[in-house]
């Protein structure tokens, strides 16, 4: 056998030996170890007409927790966007509670009208327009334009008098 024919068994050797490597690579499998901080790869194949390839690898793992706090949101909720339902003890239907006017937070529009609603329920309205005032907010039961006051909702004006819900539809 002469040096050339020994650097092509060489290249053929060392072709198989990359294939080997390659396919070990695409069919593994997995192992953990007693250890959560250290991950074990182990890989076995077996090439047609060879012999068994095996290669085993670690690592050490670095583990890091990351927390947000989530606040409560601050910003106002704009014109026409419902914030919640609330019961009405008035009518024994629930009403949507939303921003009519200006922007307002949900969470104070929503104590308005529950105050309010409850306010009615007590008897502490004055006149047709069920007027009353709740935290310095105006309330009433307008009359709506090309509705009956049947069918009009009830509003409440914060102290600036750019703001506004409503409480129905």
């Amino acid at each position: 056998m002469g040096l050339s024919d020994a650097c092509r068994i060489g290249a053929i050797i060392g072709v198989i030996g990359v294939i080997g490597v390659y396919l070990a690579g695409c069919s593994s499998e997995t192992t953990s170890s007693s250890d959560p901080m250290t991950q074990t790869h182990s890989s076995v194949e077996s090439i047609p007409g060879n012999s068994v390839v095996e290669a085993t690898s670690s690592r050490s793992v670095e583990a890091t927790t990351s927390v947000t706090e989530v606040a409560p949101s601050k910003e106002l909720t704009p014109l026409d966007v419902v914030c919640d339902l609330i019961s009405n003890p008035n009518t024994g239907r629930t009403s949507p509670v939303a921003v009519l006017e200006g922007a307002v937070h949900c969470d104070e529009a929503m104590s308005v009208a529950r105050d309010y609603l409850a306010g009615i329920a007590a008897g502490r309205q004055q006149g047709q327009g069920a007027f009353l005032t709740i935290r310095g907010w105006d309330c009433s039961w307008p009359y709506v334009d090309g509705r009956s006051h049947a069918d009009s909702y009830l509003k409440c004006v914060d102290p600036t008098g750019l703001n506004a819900i409503r409480i129905g539809n």
